[in-house]
């Protein structure tokens, strides 16, 4: 068990999970970074919609401009990630 795994997510915890995201890094490795169990890091994704709805406006919003044509952190900024 981690030393944060079980407590109440900061607002900067949640800000740090959001920009390890858009960065791409593995959920594991962010879990790892975190001190939280791979379950806390899911758990919290799943409420803040991390797999489907994100997921699923950020493949429209690639189809629609083109992949790569504005940087990752912009992007996650006009989403409402950052």
């Amino acid at each position: 068990m981690h030393l944060n795994s079980g407590q109440p997510w900061t607002e900067t915890e949640v800000h740090d999970l959001k920009e390890a995201l858009s960065w791409g890094r593995p959920v594991a490795e962010i879990a790892d970074t975190m001190l939280r169990d791979l379950f806390d890091v899911v758990a919290k994704m799943n409420e803040l919609g991390a797999f489907r709805s994100n997921v699923r406006r950020l493949q429209d919003r690639r189809r629609a401009k083109g992949a790569g044509t504005q940087d990752r952190p912009a992007r996650r900024r006009e989403e409402g990630w950052l």
